[in-house]
């Protein structure tokens, strides 16, 4: 039986879809400031202090609920500094 030596081997780039991606990284990382809400599932871990505010239970966060056209989003309102994320 002869050894595979894997020095051999001559890498490509990626195709296909996997190519975008390499590409285009900031495609696949999530923002993470801002996410959309499809169930009541992904407010778990969240506590509701106000009609439009949530407190995000293990990292002591403050997150604002919002209906834009239907759809329901949260926003993170302060970055890891500590400063608001708007205004």
């Amino acid at each position: 039986m002869s050894k595979f030596d894997l020095g051999q081997l001559q890498m490509t780039g990626s195709c296909g879809i996997d190519a975008v991606f390499d590409n285009n990284p900031s495609i696949i990382r999530p923002h993470k400031g801002r996410r959309r809400i499809a169930s009541l599932q992904d407010l778990r871990g969240f506590v509701r202090v106000s009609a439009d505010t949530l407190v995000h239970k293990s990292q002591q966060e403050l997150w604002s609920l919002r209906n834009e056209g239907g759809a329901f989003f949260i926003e993170r309102l302060f970055d890891d500094n500590g400063t608001p994320v708007r205004g």
